[in-house]
């Protein structure tokens, strides 16, 4: 991703508060745009502050390099923008739940000048937010999937995903919400999966922030335990993932603006 890897002191400073983003990762080249798309909406909302993202995931970060992409982790972000003379950090959050890697973020980012913004579903305002913009994707005549990657590791954090279920759930008997990773896991397709037999169809509506190797592998992949071959239908429709929708990432900008402001009061 090493167009998205900007070049600090090619700019003119206009303010001492930079901005990472800070994401998960992934090697697909699906992602790239929708990244690239992400940048762009915080650059128009903060056109002052220069923009930059960091990966979260050492894993991918390992795979980025050995392709030669050019990405930075967190340190070194910050690190970059340090040593330009930027006297604030809005390290904000760009994964969909405060999981283990937020929680990263806010343990090893405690310098008085690093301000982190929130992920995706932090309150319960949020969670009813992100449910109404994802709802009309529920509602087709075909049934949806909701693919969200889940926790596998601490089951409480998947909390939000509950919520997301329950409040979609009392919307639409059409919809399922699943996690690759943890609970609920696959079950909740039970409630959908006769009728998209019946019509050999399914919608799956990505509940990640950009469509990478687990939509390819995971969903719709040849493997017999893909979500597509679980449910056994030919013809399945992939929604665009989370971050390809503005209102998702003005959700995230108006996070990001919350620490900005605390920057600016410091």
């Amino acid at each position: 991703m090493s167009s998205d890897t900007i070049s600090i002191s090619s700019m003119t400073k206009k303010s001492n508060t930079a901005i990472i983003l800070a994401v998960s990762g992934s090697a697909a080249l699906s992602a790239t745009d929708t990244y690239n798309n992400i940048k762009h909406s915080f650059e128009t909302a903060f056109p002052d502050n220069p923009v930059n993202f960091a990966y979260t995931s050492e894993m991918i970060i390992e795979k980025m390099r050995a392709k030669g992409n050019s990405v930075l982790n967190v340190e070194e972000s910050i690190r970059e923008f340090t040593e330009k003379g930027y006297t604030s950090i809005i390290l904000q959050s760009l994964h969909i739940m405060p999981g283990e890697e937020y929680l990263s973020l806010m343990t090893n980012n405690t310098s008085g000048h690093i301000f982190i913004g929130k992920p995706l579903l932090s309150t319960d305002d949020d969670i009813q937010h992100v449910a109404e913009i994802i709802a009309p994707f529920c509602k087709s005549s075909v049934p949806t999937v909701i693919a969200a990657h889940g926790n596998g590791n601490i089951a409480e954090l998947n909390s939000p995903l509950f919520k997301i279920a329950s409040i979609i759930n009392k919307q639409t008997d059409n919809a399922a919400l699943c996690t690759l990773e943890g609970t609920p896991g696959t079950e909740p397709m039970k409630r959908i999966m006769d009728y998209a037999k019946n019509i050999d169809s399914v919608n799956i509506l990505p509940f990640m922030l950009v469509s990478g190797v687990h939509v390819q592998r995971d969903l719709i992949g040849a493997d017999s335990l893909s979500w597509k071959n679980i449910l056994g239908v030919s013809n399945v429709t992939i929604y665009p993932p989370l971050g390809e929708m503005q209102e998702i990432r003005d959700l995230f900008i108006s996070h990001c603006k919350v620490a900005l402001a605390k920057a600016d009061n410091k």
